[in-house]
């Protein structure tokens, strides 16, 4: 296969020494912009994130620039494939490394991590480090047929592991990112969806591209090949680094979707503290006889009341009222009161309500208390003495009914802080007519509490 043991300049066609070279000019171009970019990303400038993404790119030029002398007979084939062997060194496990890395924000099993890291080592040590040597000897003695058949072979198989390992990591982020974000689904239902969309088909795209590079080499192209996994390398590098989370926010997610001044990171944030609020709450539970727990999503503030008699061999159990030592676990649903100060509004643009998949989900783990906030002005147009819109009650309603049909209390929260229209309250008759609305509109539910 040309490119194995020496140049190539005398057995490709123009047009084809001219795409190396501008693969190459690619490789070189976007490095510069991947350091400008990773620079920009990471406000700490340490870790293994960090560092493997600095090698993985730094690699990436020099493997395009050593293989382009090698092709075109500018240097000796032999040292040159010790320099093309430790680039490609750098590069596969620094990429591997990468994706390994920013595992820790989503899966806090440290066993589990362990596992994927002898994964990495054990790929490099069985497959890139005989391979490297099959290639250095060939390229000194490029008469040995067999060698030469043997590196094919490894090559081909390198590939392929190689696939099904970035497969393997990157599937596990997708997998745990949107196992964590599931509970934001109550909050920002639509988003979290195109959110985790995008993840999935960033996921598919990184693999389509690992799936050509094994077609190149099976095709009989290795030179190709070479010059060519340096460009997918910074296609997926480029995705994670503008994806990555800033290390002065360490518990972020990386999530391919944010942008300059997009909030969601944080949300992010208080999604991934759900669980482990949560198992808090169970050990607080197990320690002082918690009877009764409300967490908040958006501020992840816990109040709890205690009751004495409560025994020490109770066990906790999840969505069971009056059973163990649990009866309330609530979480906050927090969208159709947004857009405040954009009245009435357009819904999906200003404001939303709860998605009814996510409430479900949150309800099988456990949440038997949900907290549906919501406007004064949307629900009660100019006065709060007037009749409440139709369409936002009817939406409010049911939210509440699917909330209360599935065995669960829906707290209404008219989320304004004393106020209606920026202005405090203070007309006692004006806002006992809007409670007596809004009592009215929900007395035959009995699961319905409400909360001023």
């Amino acid at each position: 296969m040309p490119g194995e043991t020496g140049p190539v300049l005398h057995e490709i066609t123009r047009p084809i020494a001219a795409a190396l070279g501008g693969l190459f000019a690619i490789a070189a171009y976007n490095t510069l912009e991947l350091y400008i970019l990773i620079f920009r990303t990471f406000h700490r400038r340490r870790g293994l994130y960090f560092w493997s993404a600095m090698c993985t790119n730094t690699a990436i030029p020099s493997l395009s620039l050593f293989s382009l002398l090698r092709y075109f007979d500018v240097v000796d084939a032999g040292p040159a494939a010790i320099l093309i062997d430790l680039s490609w060194w750098t590069m596969v496990t620094g990429q591997a490394l990468v994706l390994y890395s920013r595992l820790h924000l989503v899966i806090g099993d440290p066993k589990k991590l362990r596992w994927l890291l002898w994964m990495i080592v054990g790929a490099f040590v069985l497959l890139e480090l005989p391979t490297a040597i099959l290639f250095a000897y060939i390229s000194f003695n490029s008469k040995n047929n067999r060698v030469t058949t043997a590196f094919d072979v490894m090559e081909i198989t390198q590939l392929v592991v190689f696939t099904v390992q970035e497969c393997i990591l990157s599937g596990l982020y997708v997998y745990e990112s949107r196992r964590t974000l599931k509970p934001m689904e109550a909050i920002k239902g639509p988003i979290i969806k195109k959110m985790c969309r995008e993840l999935v088909a960033l996921f598919i795209l990184v693999f389509l591209l690992d799936v050509s590079l094994i077609v190149v080499q099976t095709t009989g192209f290795f030179f190709i090949q070479t010059t060519y996994k340096p460009l997918v390398n910074q296609v997926f590098l480029s995705l994670e680094s503008r994806c990555s989370p800033s290390s002065s926010t360490p518990c972020s997610l990386a999530l391919p979707w944010r942008r300059p001044g997009h909030t969601l990171n944080v949300e992010a944030k208080a999604g991934l503290e759900i669980q482990r609020v949560y198992r808090a709450i169970l050990a607080l539970s197990q320690a002082s006889g918690t009877r009764s727990a409300y967490l908040g999503t958006a501020s992840t503030t816990l109040t709890t009341a205690t009751r004495t008699t409560a025994t020490a061999t109770s066990t906790p159990t999840r969505g069971a009222e009056g059973a163990g030592k649990f009866k309330w676990l609530g979480i906050n649903l927090s969208v159709a009161e947004f857009g405040q100060g954009s009245y009435p509004g357009t819904w999906g643009k200003h404001f939303y309500f709860p998605d009814e998949t996510a409430i479900s989900a949150l309800r099988k783990d456990g949440y038997n208390l949900f907290r549906v906030a919501f406007s004064m002005e949307r629900l009660v147009p100019d006065k709060l003495t007037n009749q409440p819109d139709a369409n936002y009650l009817k939406n409010l309603t049911a939210t509440v009914n699917y909330i209360t049909s599935n065995g669960a209390h829906a707290v209404l929260d008219p989320h304004n802080f004393g106020r209606y229209y920026t202005n405090i309250i203070t007309d006692v008759q004006a806002f006992s007519s809007f409670w007596t609305t809004l009592a009215t509109a929900f007395k035959s539910n009995d699961k319905v509490i409400f909360d001023t």
